[in-house]
């Protein structure tokens, strides 16, 4: 069983584009321990800040891609209440790692301003405040 943070790696390391994810990184929120979730449109596109039509462009994408199984609910009555979604996180498509390992460049300490890579006070400081 993966855990929240297990699902939010798999999320963060995949090549979903970035609606995509933002979308999934919602729904992560809300899922129970078989990826199952019950939020509404609404509440999505709100958590998130998506626009209606990009909401709906990324969720038909996940969709599409199987990774979001969505099933409309009803209420006794007969009235549609939130879709059940269920989140195949193994579907998700994730970057390759790299076998090579990255070597670090040496950091010359300082930013732009910093001419010689390094810390330099032309005046002495007074501490005697």
């Amino acid at each position: 069983m993966l855990t929240h943070f297990d699902r939010t790696g798999i999320i963060w390391n995949s090549t979903l584009d970035s609606d995509e994810k933002l979308i999934l990184l919602c729904l992560n929120q809300f899922v129970d321990a078989e990826g199952t979730c019950f939020p509404s449109n609404a509440k999505i596109m709100d958590m998130t800040s998506l626009k209606e039509t990009t909401f709906r462009r990324g969720l038909r994408n996940l969709e599409a891609s199987g990774i979001i199984v969505s099933d409309p609910r009803f209420r006794c009555n007969g009235s549609q209440t939130t879709n059940e979604r269920i989140i195949n996180f193994e579907a998700i498509p994730s970057t390759p790692t790299d076998p090579t390992p990255k070597t670090k460049k040496k950091s010359t300490g300082g930013g732009a301003n910093m001419a010689g890579g390094g810390c330099h006070i032309d005046t002495p400081i007074n501490r005697s405040v």
